[in-house]
């Protein structure tokens, strides 16, 4: 219970986030700055909650620093530069792809079988995100005909 109480509000504030990264953008303010306190925040709690600390092999050290740079650093250098350009809910989508794959991998890797629920968010994140590119596309030939119609007006 205790678990899927911390999932949801993890959700929750991972949403708020996605909108205060939005609501930065469209105020010219830098969504990496944010980022990197936010993170550098995280880090902070996280560090003290692990005390007493132990000491870690060279190789531990390595897959930290890489992990640090390639599953975070990196993504949130993408993450930045497409905040002010692309809508919040494709953000917020894009962003669901890794917890649903997550499951995949496990599988994968470790011959877990997902449960039921974690198979029906799967399928309702990928349903909507399925369902956003479809509306996409079904404006996107809407919008260019608007578009040619208005720049042959003029």
């Amino acid at each position: 219970m205790l678990g899927n109480v911390l999932a949801a509000i993890c959700a929750v504030t991972w949403a708020f986030t996605v909108m205060g990264y939005r609501w930065l953008a469209a105020r010219g303010a830098s969504v990496a700055a944010a980022a990197v306190s936010g993170n550098l925040t995280a880090g902070t709690i996280a560090l003290v909650m692990a005390q007493p600390l132990v000491a870690g092999r060279p190789v531990d050290w390595t897959v930290v620093v890489f992990l640090g740079v390639c599953q975070l650093g990196i993504p949130y250098l993408f993450l930045a530069r497409a905040v002010p350009r692309v809508r919040a809910l494709e953000v917020g989508l894009f962003l669901l792809i890794e917890p649903v794959l997550n499951p995949i991998w496990a599988w994968l890797v470790h011959g877990e079988t997902p449960g039921p629920a974690t198979l029906a968010g799967g399928a309702v994140i990928l349903g909507a995100t399925a369902g956003r590119m479809l509306l996409d596309v079904r404006q996107a030939p809407r919008e260019s005909r608007v578009s040619i119609v208005a720049s042959a007006r003029y």
